[in-house]
């Protein structure tokens, strides 16, 4: 788990492939969720960086909690979508 200071930007990017090939869903939205389970970024959109790649910069409170956050990045076409978590720990 990446352990990471509160004053600085915290990079989240997500690569989305088709059978193999980088490709640009419909929406790649995130959501991040502070340790207690409250969002601090509630389905914001990805900046698209080039084909199938995406980040989004998050920049914590001064007050942000301490702890273990979970990330959900999203890839969506039509009626499907894929889910990539992860997680970080905010010291």
């Amino acid at each position: 788990m990446k352990e990471l200071d509160r004053d600085g930007t915290i990079i989240c990017d997500m690569t989305v492939r088709v059978n193999g090939v980088l490709h640009n869903p419909a929406q790649a939205i995130i959501t991040i969720k502070d340790p207690v389970g409250l969002p601090v970024v509630d389905e914001e959109e990805m900046v698209r960086e080039g084909t199938g790649k995406y980040y989004y910069d998050y920049n914590p409170a001064p007050n942000a909690k301490r702890g273990c956050y979970q990330v959900k990045c999203v890839a969506i076409e039509g009626l499907r979508s894929t889910p990539i978590e992860g997680v970080f720990y905010l010291k």
